[in-house]
């Protein structure tokens, strides 16, 4: 198994590198040797930024990036943070991402009461909760939200489906009773 994972790995990386060299030695061959070499500037240029951008994707991750997510969940800070921890991991058709951040205590109380004065907030022991991610189509099923608590966190779930073919959007953002810290997670499979 370990063997397969180089080989396509080694596949994945080579063929971006040998399709450049063909595209480069075609344009040569026709008698355009300047065009090819603004080619593989160009080319070459595209690969670098792709690859650091892949392989630094944590590293970049911004204050900017994480409000964006939270926005999107109609999580506001309006306060200043510290991003403690940022980790995304992927593989063939799966991906997760999460990250934690240091919040202030009134971000953290303002977010707790909206989330426990929600309509659709479900109290610690509520045996109503369920799990988003298992319900009817993943697919083209339909866009839910889930509030509740559970005996170290309040949490907002969420669910949308992307259509067939695509993998839907799972995020779950934790407010920590004990501490400022929220904790983003997503995934998609």
């Amino acid at each position: 198994m370990e063997e397969l994972f180089i080989i396509f790995f080694l596949i994945i990386l080579l063929f971006p590198i040998g399709l450049g060299l063909l595209i480069f030695y075609l344009i040569k061959k026709y008698g355009k040797k300047n065009y090819a070499y603004i080619f593989a500037l160009i080319y070459t240029s595209i690969i670098i930024f792709v690859s650091i951008n892949i392989i630094f994707e944590d590293e970049l991750f911004s204050k900017n990036d994480a409000i964006k997510l939270l926005n999107e969940q109609e999580f506001i800070l309006e306060d200043d943070f510290k991003i403690i921890e940022n980790k995304s991991m992927s593989a063939i058709g799966d991906y997760y991402h999460t990250f934690t951040l240091e919040i202030t205590e009134e971000d953290k109380n303002r977010l707790i009461k909206e989330i426990s004065e929600s309509k659709d907030y479900k109290k610690l022991g509520d045996k109503t909760i369920i799990d988003l991610y298992y319900i009817g189509d993943k697919y083209n099923g339909i866009k839910a939200t889930q509030n509740f608590e559970n005996q170290t966190e309040y949490i907002r779930e969420y669910f949308k489906p992307n259509g067939k073919g695509y993998a839907p959007t799972y995020r779950k953002i934790k407010v920590q009773k004990e501490s400022n810290h929220i904790i983003f997670e997503e995934f998609h499979d």
